[in-house]
């Protein structure tokens, strides 16, 4: 999800990342903690994943719920 004129990725906010995935800001951070999904980078004291890394986590869902896993509910 590069911008094609200037190269960037798209970054995600928080806000974004509970639209897209319907989970909540803890399960998001818990996903960080288990290693599904990576370590925001910080801008001053906002977080941002780039889109890239988004994408893979999101696509881990599929996968799941494929494997009769729930994204939302807590594995051990």
């Amino acid at each position: 999800m590069e911008n094609t004129e200037t190269g960037i990725e798209k970054r995600y906010t928080l806000k974004e990342l509970i639209e897209l995935s319907q989970i909540s800001r803890a399960s998001i951070y818990r996903h960080i903690e288990q290693g599904k999904l990576s370590q925001p980078e910080k801008w001053e004291r906002a977080s941002r994943w780039k889109a890239s890394e988004v994408q893979k986590w999101l696509s881990s869902f599929d996968t799941g719920l494929a494997e009769g896993i729930n994204p939302k509910v807590k594995t051990t």
